[in-house]
């Protein structure tokens, strides 16, 4: 299968996701799509493992990738005033944010209202269709045409204000 990553879901009623940008802990090189979660009490953000049991949302856009980062010719800026922005976008997971993916398994009517945990390999992360013990999100509907699996992440995992 192609590489897909993870997004808020363009759905029918769902209104806009919840969009919040937030500081990151420093060192991390998570990329576009890939779940994040708090780090600690640091108020920031880091990759989560495969199967997150605490999930703040998905990222937006690649870690340090905002202004005063990797600047062209930096071998000839002279002065940098401000530093950079060690900030990222997050699609925030909440009860009502549906996110569209791929399973390690074809997309299938039957995976509606199953409880599924989540894989990562090479910063793609993919829904775990044989992973039913420790689960993060609920399959709530499939384009079985497209291979794509709508869901949202379990209250239980959740990182609420």
């Amino acid at each position: 299968m192609a590489a897909r990553i993870f997004a808020p879901a363009k759905w029918s009623g769902a209104g806009a996701p919840e969009i919040e940008s937030i500081a990151y802990t420093a060192a991390q090189t998570f990329k576009k799509g890939e779940v994040v979660q708090l780090d600690g009490t640091a108020g920031t953000v880091v990759v989560c493992t495969a199967n997150p049991q605490a999930v703040y949302g998905i990222a937006l856009e690649d870690a340090a990738s905002k202004p005063g980062n990797s600047m062209g010719h930096s071998g000839k800026v002279k002065q940098v005033t401000g530093g950079n922005v060690g900030e990222v976008s997050v699609a925030r997971a909440n009860p009502s944010t549906i996110f569209s993916g791929l399973g390690t398994s074809a997309a299938a009517i039957t995976q509606i209202g199953t409880d599924y945990g989540l894989a990562v390999a090479s910063n793609v992360w993919t829904i775990n269709n044989a992973e039913e013990s420790t689960v993060s999100v609920i399959i709530v509907d499939v384009n079985v045409t497209e291979n794509i699996q709508f869901f949202k992440f379990l209250t239980a995992v959740l990182e609420l204000p």
